[in-house]
């Protein structure tokens, strides 16, 4: 029996194999297999570009799509998992210059690629079908109404059952413990008066993970079990926002930098899906530039039709 795990984050996922015993526990001393995609890295973009013909690109081939084909480009979709009417779904081009561009629910979208990293096991271990599926999905992603749900579905279209759902900050929280359980057992050990079994001194713990779409917390409190290494983990509250991350940070300084644009060539020069996908991509590389130079400049060719533009940030 093999499990497969898949943390799905707001623009990448990962996946690992989970070795199962015959009883469902995990095999002590088999530890878990990074799954690499076809380009053999850990993370796979979450995004597709579909194209005519039922033809579409999955991961790193559909972030690395030319400009001139960003309107076909599904990403950054997870916080609209689960939503009603067209929050929810993406139009696909039609397969036919008669036919009309197709509606798909993000669970479709989403399910093609949990099924590639099923395809990528297979390719990796041999193992045909996992036997259980565990998913590891932002707390935001999980309150929201729809969210889980939208996540089991895109489970099941994917061929893939026995799904358990968790979130990512009760897995940061799990692994937080593996790492550092000996620091937690050994610290605050009183020195006099009383018996290291009695010292079952509490740790209570603020983890932030910062991702690409979504801010996550989670407030763990953990306890040593009487002087050995065992340790009691809880979970005091979690949480998360798709208001805050990275790509938040470059939808920002884009909205910024199109104003500017506009008052200087005009709202028309400033528009549609090739500009917008051009101009995410400066202010991500804005972005990481200003981590090292302050301001941060970069020139694109005919950002604007037949003109050339210096973007410039300062921090």
């Amino acid at each position: 029996m093999a499990a497969l795990g898949v943390d799905v984050g707001s623009s990448k996922l990962v996946s690992a194999t989970l070795p199962l015993g015959e009883e469902g526990g995990q095999q002590h001393g088999r530890l878990p297999v990074l799954v690499r995609n076809r380009l053999s890295n850990d993370a796979t973009p979450l995004a597709i570009v579909f194209q005519a013909g039922n033809r579409r690109e999955l991961g790193e081939a559909a972030i690395d799509t030319p400009a001139s084909n960003a309107d076909n480009l599904v990403a950054a979709f997870v916080p609209r998992l689960g939503a009603p009417g067209e929050q929810g779904a993406c139009r696909i081009p039609p397969a036919g210059a008669a036919q009309d561009a197709q509606v798909l629910r993000l669970e479709q979208v989403l399910a093609m690629l949990l099924g590639g990293q099923a395809r990528n096991l297979e390719a990796q271990t041999g193992v045909q079908s996992p036997s259980h599926l565990v998913l590891a999905v932002p707390p935001a992603l999980a309150a929201q109404p729809g969210g889980a749900a939208a996540v089991r579905s895109a489970a099941l279209i994917a061929g893939l059952d026995s799904v358990r759902l968790t979130t990512s900050t009760a897995a940061l929280a799990w692994h937080y413990a593996e790492r550092h359980g000996r620091d937690i057992a050994e610290a605050d050990v009183p020195r006099h008066g009383r018996d290291i079994a009695e010292a079952d001194v509490p740790r209570t713990v603020l983890i932030v993970d910062v991702g690409h779409m979504a801010c996550s917390a989670v407030v763990a409190r953990y306890t040593p079990r009487g002087g050995s290494q065992e340790i009691l983990l809880e979970i005091l509250a979690e949480g998360g926002s798709f208001e805050a991350g990275g790509g938040v940070f470059d939808a920002i300084l884009g909205k910024h930098l199109q104003e500017k644009l506009e008052k200087e060539h005009g709202a028309d020069a400033c528009g549609g899906a090739k500009f917008l996908f051009r101009l995410n991509k400066a202010c991500e590389k804005l972005k990481k530039l200003l981590s090292t130079v302050d301001p941060a400049k970069l020139d694109l060719d005919s950002l604007i039709p037949d003109k050339d533009c210096r973007l410039t940030v300062a921090r």
